[in-house]
């Protein structure tokens, strides 16, 4: 699973919960997953989505509105 395929990923599942997608977005490459998190230097509407590089499924989401 490539960067590209994650972050793809992470924008689709933002807009099937209805979560906004702000940049700048930080991408980390753990062993197993890679986790994206939004509007990363901000404080507030930032969603943060792990994906399971195995499977190439969400493993988890959360969404900070403030």
């Amino acid at each position: 699973m490539t960067i590209d395929e994650a972050h793809t990923i992470a924008m689709a599942i933002c807009e099937k919960q209805g979560w906004p997608f702000f940049d700048p977005i930080h991408i980390y490459s753990g062993k197993e997953n890679w986790v994206i998190t939004t509007n990363y230097h901000a404080r507030g509407c930032n969603a943060s989505i792990t994906v399971s590089k195995a499977t190439r499924e969400a493993i988890q989401t959360a969404f900070a509105p403030r």
